[in-house]
């Protein structure tokens, strides 16, 4: 089975920590498995999403880096310009099966990172 994930849910769900807290988890050993899995096969799309995203910066000229920080961020003015950008609803698949909320069992995980881990994690 497959994952089908937007670029702009791929970056969501690794940008905002979800993926990081989902593999913290203590869970039972085959989905601590899977989840290993599944966070690998993520980094490495995350890897080329990533450096397109900053390849898209320069061509929009819509980030700047604020001082003292390696950040990025969208210049005022230039929002539009850099997230209605075609690359984020391209989408990729990803060889993996998505996780079952059954799956998780009893374990508590916010609201905020389900929505943020998108179609990774099905009722």
């Amino acid at each position: 089975m497959t994952i089908t994930i937007t670029i702009r849910e791929l970056l969501i769900s690794i940008d905002s920590g979800a993926v990081m807290r989902l593999s913290a988890l203590e869970l039972p050993v085959e989905v601590s498995w899977q989840i290993s899995r599944l966070v690998r096969a993520l980094h490495l799309e995350y890897r080329e999403a990533n450096a397109a995203r900053v390849k898209l910066f320069t061509e929009t000229n819509s980030a700047e880096v604020k001082p003292g920080s390696p950040e990025r961020y969208i210049k005022p003015g230039h929002e539009n310009d850099y997230f209605n950008a075609p690359l984020f609803a391209q989408a990729v698949t990803i060889d993996f099966e998505p996780i079952s909320i059954a799956t998780l069992g009893s374990i508590k995980i916010s609201t905020a990172d389900i929505l943020n881990l998108g179609p990774i994690v099905t009722g």
